[in-house]
């Protein structure tokens, strides 16, 4: 089992968001713009899986991804978990 992490680039998508008005004391949905770079952590198999995942439940769809070195902490939450991790780029 080799561990590998990758850096994906998501294409912006409209996330539904509720907002309360306060004027008309209501709540209504509204759309933001969302987009943003991941990392996912895992086996080739866990990785294709969850970008499967992500694509048919969440509709993310990938602008580019690379793979980049693996950190020693990303390892250690790896083994605690047993699954694939999708983290925060930054």
């Amino acid at each position: 089992m080799e561990l590998l992490s990758e850096y994906w680039v998501l294409k912006p998508s409209y996330d539904s968001v509720s907002v309360y008005d306060y004027n008309t004391d209501t709540h209504c949905i509204d759309y933001k713009k969302s987009g943003s770079n991941v990392v996912v952590v895992g086996t080739e198999k866990q990785i294709l899986d969850k970008f499967r995942y992500m694509l048919t439940n969440h509709g993310w769809q990938l602008r580019d991804s690379f793979t980049i070195d693996l950190k020693q902490q990303w390892v250690d939450l790896y083994n605690e978990k047993k699954e694939c991790l999708i983290l925060n780029a930054r």
